[in-house]
């Protein structure tokens, strides 16, 4: 995993990544997973921009997990997916402020998944 203030890139293959505790959040985060799964915890994570960019390839057996507390909204509109899945599983965070956005965009192929909690 290589990490500059300006980028995270995670590349795996047959492994995992995990990002949580305190860590510092790039604009910008490119994650490849293939037979690997990553963890990214943004719940006590510090952000450098209220708008976080994340481009994944997410391929066969592979899940990226998002762990977001209230105020960070995950939006995945430009999200491709071919026998793959998105799946939010977390509860409204009511009239909590938005203080992060994380666009994600990319593609889930072969059975890869995208899990927001």
């Amino acid at each position: 995993m290589e990490t500059t203030i300006e980028q995270l890139r995670i590349d795996r293959r047959f492994g995992n990544a995990v990002r949580e505790g305190r860590w510092v959040v790039p604009a910008r985060i490119d994650v490849t997973l293939a037979a690997a799964n990553a963890r990214l915890d943004f719940t006590e994570a510090q952000a450098t921009t209220g708008l976080v960019d994340m481009t994944v390839d997410i391929g066969i057996g592979s899940t990226l997990t998002l762990i977001v507390p209230p105020g960070v909204r995950v939006v995945a509109e430009d999200l491709v997916t071919r026998l793959g899945h998105y799946d939010v599983r977390r509860r409204s965070a009511g009239a909590t402020p938005v203080s992060l956005v994380i666009r994600v965009s990319g593609r889930l192929h072969g059975g890869g998944d995208l899990v927001v909690r």
